[in-house]
């Protein structure tokens, strides 16, 4: 509620015509980091592959059709999951709001670096139509959880199946590697999932962890 006031008034010193500016301004940059990123693209060894050479190196169309559907299908089902946690904490489904946040947190997941814009990206497009800071960072954080569980539960299927995978099988003295790498992962996976986990439980440990790693930030001067 702290922080909600607190925006609420410096959006009311600030003047419409100074926040049309500012949206301007992180478009304009947006569209430039873009364009940074498609030149570097094109002026790299292997560059952009056109779709004429995909099709002509023998990939199946079927097999392009299949990915293209898996992602629509996956977007689908994650706006869903937010929607419905939309529900549970707001009393109403808004699905086409939901759809969006979920397509723009991609969106922000592959511009900004290492992958971290998505999420807070999304609380904050929730915040603005409406939903609570406080509902829209608990239905983020949740979908990103339960993601995340998914993923920890697919690869402890496909490490105790993966003898069955020929494809894997005829990599050789690579397997191991894979398999070690994919159980430290699983095990990196695990201890954040039980932090998360004791974090939301235990009120009191969260405030402390959250106290601890702003006054660390404060002091290197990255958090003012």
């Amino acid at each position: 509620s702290f922080y909600v006031s607190a925006n609420k008034k410096v959006l009311k010193k600030q003047p419409k015509s100074k926040k049309k500016v500012w949206s301007l301004v992180f478009f304009l940059v947006n569209i430039f980091v873009i364009a940074i990123v498609l030149a570097m693209q094109l002026n790299s060894e292997e560059g952009i592959t056109s779709l004429g050479k995909v099709f002509n190196s023998g990939v199946g169309v079927e097999y392009l059709l299949i990915a293209v559907l898996c992602f629509v299908v996956a977007n689908m089902i994650s706006s869903l999951k937010l929607d419905i946690y939309h529900k549970k904490l707001q009393k109403r489904y808004r699905p086409l709001l939901c759809l969006k946040s979920e397509m723009m947190g991609k969106y922000y997941t592959k511009l900004t670096p290492f992958g971290i814009g998505g999420q807070p990206f999304q609380v904050y497009y929730f915040s603005k139509y409406g939903v609570k800071a406080s509902n829209s960072l608990t239905m983020v954080s949740c979908s990103y959880v339960s993601n995340k569980l998914m993923y920890g539960l697919l690869a402890l299927i496909m490490m105790v199946t993966f003898r069955l995978n020929k494809l894997l099988m005829s990599q050789g003295s690579l397997v191991n590697i894979v398999i070690v790498l994919a159980f430290i992962s699983v095990g990196f996976l695990a201890l954040y999932l039980t932090f998360v986990i004791l974090m939301c439980l235990n009120k009191k440990l969260g405030h402390k962890l959250v106290a601890l790693v702003v006054n660390i930030l404060h002091k290197v001067k990255i958090v003012k």
